[in-house]
């Protein structure tokens, strides 16, 4: 994300920010909860949810965000996402977020732009 802000400026990141932000909170229930979780990365708690459905949920967010365009200049930009996550298990809440960092960095090994799952 640093290099796209370097690239086409911090007011241009500003703007794909809201649009992750707004597509997460129209892609989920009013029961969970979306929140940015550091610069450029958003966790999202989605109760009573099965690994099978939280799955589905993340490729639909990613799939609104590589249709989204953004007006840049004389062009379009596109938004994609790399989204990795994990289901609850035995164990404390670091092991939860390790894991889910761990499936992130996966999916953005794999070539980005994709869901990878840690059981």
């Amino acid at each position: 994300f640093k290099r796209f802000n370097d690239t086409h400026g911090h007011q241009t990141g500003d703007e794909v920010l809201r649009i992750v932000s707004r597509t997460l909170q129209t892609s989920i229930r009013l029961t969970d909860l979306a929140a940015r979780f550091g610069g450029e990365e958003f966790a999202i708690v989605l109760p009573a949810t099965s690994g099978a459905d939280a799955k589905v949920v993340a490729e639909r967010i990613r799939g609104a965000l590589a249709s989204a365009r953004l007006r840049h200049g004389a062009g379009w930009l596109s938004v994609t996402a790399s989204i990795g996550g994990a289901s609850v298990v035995s164990g404390a809440p670091a092991d939860l977020i390790a894991r889910a960092d761990a499936a992130l960095y996966a999916a953005k090994n794999a070539g980005r732009n994709r869901v990878s799952w840690s059981p």
